[in-house]
């Protein structure tokens, strides 16, 4: 009788080993295909990252060209919003204008300073 039940608890320690190396296998496949997949995910956002960091490059060097352009022409300039209100004008407008003060003709969200310029 001891060997039967010895040979039971072989074959149920063979079978709980077996369960155990297939659940081994069974995560270490699903480990494998997450790493894969983090990888790929990775590999995505580091292009990502390089174009991004190429058009803020091309922004910032687009807007220092602007820059440029608005304060060191040669003839008076604005910017004019979509509604209608000036955003930006360089000192030669303000000149044109006859606006003594370029601080408050820069800063043209002030209506008082629109009416005295003729804006």
């Amino acid at each position: 009788m001891f060997s039967l039940v010895a040979i039971f608890s072989a074959r149920s320690l063979n079978k709980s080993e077996n369960a155990l190396l297939e659940a081994q296998h069974t995560l270490e496949r699903k480990v494998q295909e997450r790493t894969t997949e983090l990888e790929s995910t990775v590999t995505r956002l580091r292009a990502e990252i390089v174009l991004r960091e190429a058009a803020e490059g091309a922004h910032a060097q687009s807007q220092a060209l602007f820059q440029n352009a608005l304060a060191f022409a040669p003839i008076g300039m604005a910017v004019v919003g979509l509604d209608g209100h000036w955003l930006r004008v360089n000192h030669r407008r303000c000149l044109v204008s006859k606006t003594a003060n370029f601080r408050m003709c820069a800063t043209l969200s002030n209506p008082a300073c629109m009416r005295r310029t003729g804006f």
